[in-house]
């Protein structure tokens, strides 16, 4: 195959140059709309992108002027006089009012190029182009192509994109395109090279692999991508995409477009780090926990590899200590603290701090001086880092830094979105603090709403002695019998702190009555069926966070209406309160009082049986006589 013109002779410039084989199938990949036309701006060729972005297809625009489809609403005239102004390696770019087949006008950003042959005889002309929108996300069209190339030669390089031609061995055999711009290496360089020898070592088996798969795959293959090593050292990201075409004839090769994805793939993995980072947030519990879970997802072999937090401390000679890190290999880095510059040596750590700005090297290669942090640096394969400074509030509090094996990864895309993860790093710290101190001062109040609860338990239990131990038995019995029938643990809680109070109102009731061996009268028991609605309205004013005063209230309910003091009949009563009148009953049974002996747990069961889904609730009822029957449970002294 020629390296630069058509095999049959032809003129870049004739009409027939563009049925070519390898030029269809490299336009078929290229991403943004190019036109082709000749030198009077007759169309002769578009691509499929043309008919994505205009809704022409090729065949709609055979034979229509470029002019017809790029117009201009102040100039009639503007392609001729644009085309006279063009000389060889110029373009004409700017944005342009372009029509489409069925759907309003759009607004497109157009790249005019003129293409001359080796005589300087202009031999067409050449339009990319695309949506104003994707230039204000970043895309960008493509630099001018060099001059005096042939037309082949300016479509490509117009595209932005470098077209090979590899062998199945994956030599290169022919490359179009501007490979000094996307390669930073000449073509007569290239040409004839393995492209194997330009992959850097972690990506090689890897591209091996897939490129076994493209010879054994007939026809066109998704892309991949590769990180390539450029002449001058620097590493670059590029995509591939394939066309296996080694069985036709007129190119007898594997057809490739690739393309420079380096700033995209900087930016996608300074993303990807920001939403990890966030998941990180939501999850960590502590601070040390969330430093460690950042650091984590931060390192990524393909870009970052070391990933450290450091917090200020005036102890350390330059005011910052480690606290959590983590590289591609899990394993500690020695002297890791004077590779952050943090020694006598003033690194970029030690100058964000100072500054309170970040701070970026974007090649350690090329920073004067021969400081430890540099050394080291280069010692462990790292060519880039930032450094990003963290506060809480208006205080200075620690730095993120984050380095990678290859130089020029922290691309301005990439620095804005990982200065916005250290500004969440820093929220989180002080959410993760608010937090903290909300539960030290829940734990205060928890633990001052206990001594009350338990002051009052004791109070009743002295008014009564003997009672005394009775609601704490029966918190035993009803903690066990909602957790046997699977209530809710929180709800549990406010359970065990009823049933421990749930006979308060009995000190409005003269001691006399409640240790009188006798049977009581009529007013006498009056007072007895008030300690329900006494002991409620003695703890209505205290902010319990579970229905503490309900369950009180209602421990006397019963499921048939006749218990008191309201009467409630069933899904009127609270479920922690059937729990309680089902413990209450046993306890009481089993107990001692001052009119009877204890009668024994036998007898309590039989009589929570006997009153099961009239008195009491059936589940309860079931969930208690399996804790004693099955179970073994028992009361504790």
């Amino acid at each position: 195959m020629a390296n630069q013109t058509p095999s049959d002779g032809r003129s870049p410039g004739d009409k027939g140059w563009l049925s070519t084989a390898s030029l269809s199938h490299v336009l078929d990949e290229i991403d943004e709309s190019v036109i082709v036309a000749d030198t009077d701006g007759s169309i002769l060729y578009s691509n499929p992108a043309t008919e994505d972005l205009y809704g022409w297809s090729a065949a709609d625009l055979a034979g229509l002027s470029l002019s017809d489809v790029l117009t201009s609403e102040t100039n009639s005239d503007w392609l001729a006089e644009s085309l006279e102004q063009l000389t060889s390696g110029n373009t004409w770019e700017g944005e342009l009012r372009s029509r489409r087949r069925d759907d309003p006008p759009l607004t497109a950003v157009v790249r005019i190029t003129r293409a001359f042959n080796d005589d300087d005889r202009p031999v067409g002309v050449i339009a990319v182009s695309c949506d104003v929108a994707s230039v204000n996300g970043h895309h960008e069209l493509s630099e001018p192509p060099e001059a005096n190339l042939h037309l082949l030669e300016a479509l490509i390089g117009s595209s932005g994109e470098v077209f090979v031609v590899l062998e199945p061995n994956g030599v290169i055999e022919s490359l179009y395109g501007s490979t000094e711009r996307s390669l930073s290496s000449a073509r007569d360089f290239l040409v004839g090279t393995s492209a194997f020898d330009f992959v850097q070592p972690g990506d090689l088996e890897r591209a091996r692999a897939w490129w076994a798969r493209c010879l054994s795959t007939k026809g066109p293959l998704p892309a991949e991508h590769f990180w390539v090593e450029r002449a001058n050292g620097a590493a670059r990201c590029i995509s591939l995409a394939l066309h296996n075409l080694l069985d036709d004839p007129a190119v007898g090769g594997m057809v490739g477009v690739a393309r420079d994805i380096t700033a995209r793939t900087n930016l996608e993995r300074a993303q990807a780090s920001m939403s990890a980072a966030n998941s990180a947030l939501l999850h960590a519990s502590t601070e040390i926990d969330l430093f460690n879970r950042l650091c984590r997802v931060v390192v990524d072999d393909d870009v970052y590899r070391l990933a450290w937090i450091g917090v200020t401390d005036p102890d350390r000679p330059l005011g910052v200590r480690m606290v959590a890190f983590a590289n591609h290999s899990s394993v500690y880095i020695d002297a890791l603290e004077m590779l952050a510059g943090v020694d006598i040596y003033r690194g970029p750590i030690v100058l964000a701090l100072e500054s309170h700005k970040l701070h970026v090297v974007q090649d350690v290669t090329t920073v004067p001086g021969a400081s430890t942090w540099k050394r080291l640096a280069l010692e462990q394969g790292y060519r880039s880092l930032i450094a990003l400074p963290l506060f809480v509030g208006k205080t200075d509090y620690g730095v993120l830094a984050i380095y990678s094996q290859r130089a020029n990864v922290f691309t301005p895309d990439a620095i804005a979105v990982l200065a916005d993860l250290a500004d969440e790093l820093s929220y989180g710290i002080k959410t993760l603090r608010t937090r903290e101190e909300g539960a030290v001062l829940q734990a205060r109040l928890q633990g001052s709403l206990e001594s009350a609860v338990q002051a009052i338990a004791l109070a009743s239990e002295l008014r009564d002695p003997y009672t005394a131990g009775h609601q704490r038995r029966v918190g035993q019995l009803a903690c066990a019998i909602a957790t046997e029938i699977k209530i809710d643990p929180e709800l549990i809680i406010g359970i065990q702190v009823a049933a421990t109070i749930h006979d308060v109102g009995k000190l409005t009731v003269p001691a006399e009555i409640l240790s009188s061996p006798g049977r009581l009268k009529d007013p006498e028991f009056a007072l007895i069926k008030g300690h329900p609605q006494a002991g409620h309205d003695i703890i209505a004013g205290i902010e319990f966070p579970w229905p503490v005063p309900e369950m009180v209230l209602q421990h006397h309910e019963r499921l048939d209406g006749s218990g008191y003091p309201r009467g409630l009949r069933g899904s009127e009563i609270a479920t922690g309160a059937r729990i309680l009148a089902v413990a209450d009953t046993v306890e009481a049974i089993t107990s001692h009082r001052p009119y009877r002996p204890a009668l024994g747990i036998d007898k309590a069961l039989e009589v929570i049986r006997d009153g099961r889904g009239t008195l009491f609730d059936p589940d309860v009822v079931d969930g208690c006589c399996r804790l004693f029957d099955e179970q073994g449970f028992s009361f504790e002294l």
